[in-house]
């Protein structure tokens, strides 16, 4: 909760600023660049292992590739545009379907791909159906950019090797 209240705090003071730029980005997906495997990397994974995967099939965001969030940035800082703008994917989906959809063009079994909805669990606080940003702005102030599909940001990933096990899921 003090994670949101932080961010819209600062809000207004970045768009004070002559030079101001807020860019609010969407669930980002990805490898790891860092070593450390970030959700998206524990979740296929676990597929490839053959462990089933609840996802939520209730809840929206507009996913967005970690290399595709970093050349809209770059591209967003060489610009003049201030103000707020929303940088997400093309696409609204649940964390199920992405999770279905990147299962599909990895060759894992899509069938360890389970949908749950949030009511099915007991949530520390409660989190919005659906976050999905509209990008129409970006999209008139970037017209040349555009965020590639599940299948085109995965297919030239390389084959996932699970990790030597211990913990992960």
């Amino acid at each position: 909760m003090r994670y949101g209240v932080t961010k819209r705090d600062a809000e207004p003071f970045v768009t004070g600023c002559p030079e101001g730029l807020v860019v609010r980005l969407s669930l980002m997906y990805g490898s790891s660049r860092a070593g450390q495997p970030t959700f998206h990397d524990l979740i296929l994974e676990a597929l490839s292992r053959g462990r089933p995967q609840s996802l939520f099939t209730d809840e929206f965001r507009t996913p967005l590739p970690y290399a595709a969030a970093a050349d809209a940035l770059v591209r967003l800082l060489d610009s003049s545009f201030r103000g707020v703008v929303h940088l997400g994917g093309s696409e609204r989906l649940s964390r199920y379907q992405m999770t279905l959809r990147a299962a599909r063009v990895l060759g894992l079994d899509e069938s360890l791909v389970r949908g749950n909805r949030q009511a099915d669990l007991k949530l520390p606080e409660p989190r919005p159906a659906d976050t999905s940003l509209d990008c129409s702005r970006l999209a008139a102030w970037l017209p040349e950019w555009s965020c590639p599909t599940i299948e085109q940001a995965l297919a030239d990933q390389p084959p996932i090797v699970p990790r030597a096990q211990g913990g992960g899921l």
